[in-house]
């Protein structure tokens, strides 16, 4: 408690500070306000309280109601997560049906989707940040971008299950786009019982016509990391930025995020990310239009003995046409160079004789080519084909992955959806270069059916889907004897369901309820091929809930409670209850004056036990969490 004094001040300075460098627009911002009878706040307070139709551009390339979209694809609004206290992205995604939150040892943040895990790539899911890789998925990293304050987010967009046809290599478990706040200016200060401080800001600018806009969102994270397992005392600072400037059909984004991951007890990461995307849409006539795009990525990643250094540069072109009556083509063409400038595996912690290999200038070359028709059979029939070819110079294969897909409004509030879709990894730089080239690996292939049924009303939303995911040519590790080496074999398989209500029961209270299940039976196996498979992912759980509450019992006040249920995990020898963890929020909007937010919460209100366990080639990794964490979040809108 002694240096609770200290806290206090240094994050209210940090606050003023921020403040400060937004005072030449507060007093504009300020007269704004004044004109305006209703508040920011005030409007999507309303929207909150109702079960409104999202949009996505994620499942087709063309905006359309997720209820209409091939497959299920799941939105979640960045404020109505800061209204249930969410900290980061990758907190939120606990909301979605199907997928489970995973973390290591060492702060690495995973997920698992319907039943499958993996201990990389962020658990072998494809991560945007603004529609842009922001992750290398050949290096086997986890992906910064899911560590993300929440305060930078305007939505998430999720699909659950794969997506090659139109993100390609990596789009396997699911597809993850992080879109960021554009619009409005804003500063925030968030702090906890821990001492970790959250600061962040935005401001966003347009000419009068609309035709020119410019953005910047920043944050800072610094403190005890609360994400640290039990036992374990770690700072982490981190930073993270997004600059958008917008000219007509021309855009320009720049995105950074550093991270410093100093443990006393163990090894320290530090990892930076960052990319530049240009992009440019034209209407080449009033029935067709093109997009095309040029980004560049660099990832440098430390930890220990080991080292990643690589950069990518990848250009796409995209070629909407609707010449054809109730149909709508997409052509989307690209192509990747993937450098590996310097790489370096070591052991985690290494022993004191362990040399690692370095290895240096590695490319690996390979181009796309999707082709999608949307075709309206009628007013309430929508049938998608894809079919997507790719060509890996690294691997001297060429690929193939569909989709198949059938929306059908039955009536008003009735629709029935099916779709039948591929995806594919290819072996990381690890898998594939480690101890030596093997180029006879052959990438791992999903499929994945679905089934769902969505009922809708004014006030109530509810969806049922069935799912069943196969996969092929899993990569195993042998070992050992030495050398390490990897092979193709075994065969998983998942089938499960979900379901998700949304309910507004009074203007005053909305729920969200979902549960989902997931039998998997894994195809791996723990080191030696031909010994015994896993079967069971020891990792996952067969049932997941959550349900959200948000009660609105005076206009600038809001209470939001959620309960999060996690099934007992399948590991034998590790003691997995089933995990209620619990959450409350205080909203209190317009405090003082309008646009000023203040925000109370308490996370893991039980203080139940948070076990997180991690599948790894023949073992399992366990970390215990620490039990409730109090939070305090003062915002001021522009």
């Amino acid at each position: 408690m002694g240096n609770q004094p200290k806290f206090w001040l240094t994050s209210a300075g940090m606050f003023l500070l921020v403040i400060g460098t937004f005072a030449l627009r507060a007093e504009e911002a300020l007269v704004n306000l004044a004109a305006n009878s209703d508040s920011q706040d005030e409007a999507w307070l309303g929207e909150l309280m109702q079960v409104l139709d999202e949009s996505t551009e994620i499942a087709t390339k063309s905006r359309l109601n997720v209820d209409y979209v091939p497959g299920m694809v799941t939105v979640l609004q960045g404020r109505e997560l800061e209204t249930l206290g969410m900290r980061t992205v990758w907190e939120a995604l606990a909301l979605i049906p199907g997928v489970m939150l995973l973390q290591g040892k060492r702060g690495e943040l995973f997920v698992g989707v319907r039943g499958f895990t993996s201990p990389f790539n962020s658990g072998n899911i494809k991560v945007l940040l603004n529609s842009s890789p922001m992750s290398r998925e050949s290096s086997g990293l986890t992906s910064q971008a899911l560590s993300l304050p929440i305060e930078q987010v305007d939505r998430i967009e999720f699909i659950r299950g794969p997506n090659a046809l139109f993100y390609g290599d990596f789009a396997y478990y699911g597809v993850l786009n992080i879109l960021t706040r554009q619009q409005t200016s804003q500063v925030t200060t968030r702090v906890d019982e821990h001492g970790t401080t959250t600061v962040s800001g935005l401001y966003a600018d347009q000419s009068e016509d609309g035709v020119t806009r410019l953005s910047l969102n920043i944050a800072g994270v610094a403190g005890h990391s609360v994400e640290a397992p039990v036992g374990v005392n770690v700072k982490n600072d981190q930073q993270s930025a997004i600059l958008m400037f917008a000219h007509r059909g021309f855009e320009l984004t720049a995105q950074g995020i550093n991270e410093d991951y100093a443990i006393d007890q163990g090894v320290s990461r530090d990892q930076h990310t960052e990319t530049l995307i240009a992009r440019q849409s034209l209407d080449l006539a009033h029935d067709a239009q093109l997009r095309f795009s040029l980004g560049y990525l660099n990832n440098d990643f430390e930890e220990g003995l080991e080292h990643f250094l690589g950069q990518v540069w990848e250009g796409r072109a995209e070629l909407t046409w609707q010449g054809m009556e109730r149909h709508q083509w997409l052509l989307q063409l690209s192509y990747t160079d993937d450098r590996t400038e310097q790489a370096r595996r070591g052991l985690v912690p290494a022993p004191p004789d362990f040399r690692p290999r370095i290895i240096y200038d590695v490319n690996r070359r390979y181009y796309g080519i999707s082709l999608q028709d949307q075709y309206e059979a009628s007013d309430r029939l929508t049938l998608t084909a894809g079919l997507r070819f790719d060509h890996r110079d690294d691997l001297d294969q060429d690929l193939w992955s569909p989709r198949l897909a059938v929306v059908w409004r039955i009536s008003e509030g009735h629709i029935v959806k099916a779709q039948y879709a591929g995806g594919y990894r290819a072996p990381t730089f690890w898998e594939l270069v480690i101890p030596t080239y093997q180029k006879n690996l052959e990438p791992e292939k999903i499929g994945t059916s679905e089934l769902s049924y969505i009922y809708r009303k004014t006030d109530q939303t509810l969806r049922l889907t069935l799912f069943r995911s196969k996969i092929n040519n899993h990569i195993n590790l042998i070992e050992p004897p030495p050398p390490v080496t990897f092979v193709n074999s075994g065969t998983s398989k998942a089938t499960g369901m979900e379901i998700e209500w949304e309910q507004q029961w009074s203007p005053r209270l909305t729920s969200w309820f979902n549960l989902s299940y997931a039998d998997s039976r894994s195809g791996l196996y723990p080191y030696l091929l031909g010994g015994e498979m896993i079967e069971k992912d020891p990792s996952t759980a067969d049932w997941l809930g959550n349900l959200a509450l948000f009660y609105r019992p005076t206009e600038h006040t809001l209470l939001a409670a959620y309960w999060n249920y996690v099934g007992a995990r399948h590991a034998e020898g590790v003691d997995t209850d089933p995990e209620h963890r619990v959450a409350l929020t205080l909203n209190l909007f317009d405090v003082w004056t309008q646009g000023m937010t203040l925000r109370f919460g308490v996370r893991n209100l039980l203080q139940a036990d948070q076990r997180f366990l991690v599948s790894e080639p023949g073992r399992v990794t366990s970390s215990d969490f620490p039990d409730s964490l109090v939070w305090g979040q003062i915002s001021y809108d522009f």
